[in-house]
């Protein structure tokens, strides 16, 4: 029987370590988000808070392959962070996929939720700058 080499196996452990301490990570930063009528419900699964419309500063996605990331950056902290990411559902893609033309499919294009909350946050003030130390005019 030939004898294995095991610095392979010491190569890929150091990886395998580190790639697994990244998914944990971004994994628990995900947060669930509700939409109520004082503005958002965040939870981390163990604690909630109230995030009012006012308090978001800008609405973004992020897409990885087929699941997106929508980001909200806030002007005070929510469960200890200024950043809340969360994934949207996806009825609401399937919904605005249906609506979209044979040629616009193939267009990458934003989540509805995406529009709908900037839309929202818009309506509480116009954004300013982005360069601008408040982003909103009162």
């Amino acid at each position: 029987m030939p004898n294995f080499d095991y610095r392979f196996l010491q190569m890929l452990l150091p990886l395998f370590v580190l790639g697994t301490i990244w998914v944990l990570w971004d994994a628990i930063s995900i947060k669930r988000v509700e939409l109520t009528d004082d503005g958002l419900l965040v939870s981390d699964y163990f604690h909630s808070e109230i995030v009012p419309l006012e308090s978001i500063v800008s609405v973004s996605e992020t897409r990885w392959a087929k699941y997106a990331s929508i980001k909200l950056n806030l002007r005070s902290q929510c469960l200890g962070r200024t950043t809340v990411r969360f994934q949207p559902s996806h009825i609401a893609r399937l919904e605005a996929d249906a609506r979209l033309t044979f040629w616009q499919s193939f267009r990458w294009h934003p989540h509805p939720i995406v529009e709908d909350l900037d839309h929202m946050i818009k309506q509480t003030g116009e954004p300013t700058h982005a360069g601008d130390e408040d982003t909103r005019v009162r």
